[in-house]
């Protein structure tokens, strides 16, 4: 499930997003 989130990660725009979507893909790892 980690690697959709990143996938979803690098199409939404904004450091903020991409570590937020980061911290879900880790809290669900």
């Amino acid at each position: 499930m980690s690697r959709r989130l990143i996938s979803v990660s690098v199409q939404i725009p904004g450091e903020r997003d991409l570590t937020g979507v980061f911290a879900l893909g880790w809290k669900y790892d």
